[in-house]
């Protein structure tokens, strides 16, 4: 019997890519909400980058669920200020 070696190249490429593009879209995201003053959270982040919760909490991206924590908290202080 024949052991073939799979080439898993391009779908570990293609992977990489699709994983950039999506910490594109949420660092995107962020900034847009930022900028307009919207609630910054987990769900709203999810919604507007079109990325799952499971890509924020993935320890590969564990920069971007700091800064979404960060933000929020600033958010919720914030508004806490305002409600005064």
């Amino acid at each position: 019997m024949m052991k073939f070696k799979r080439n898993t190249q391009t779908i570990v490429r293609l992977a990489a890519e699709k994983s950039h593009r999506a910490r594109r879209r949420v660092i995107e995201a962020i900034t847009v909400m930022e900028r307009e003053g919207a609630t910054i959270n987990f769900n709203t982040v999810c919604s507007a980058a079109r990325v799952s919760k499971t890509f924020l909490y993935d320890p590969k991206h564990s920069d971007l669920a700091e800064q979404i924590r960060s933000l929020r908290q600033v958010n919720f202080t914030i508004g806490s200020d305002q409600a005064e």
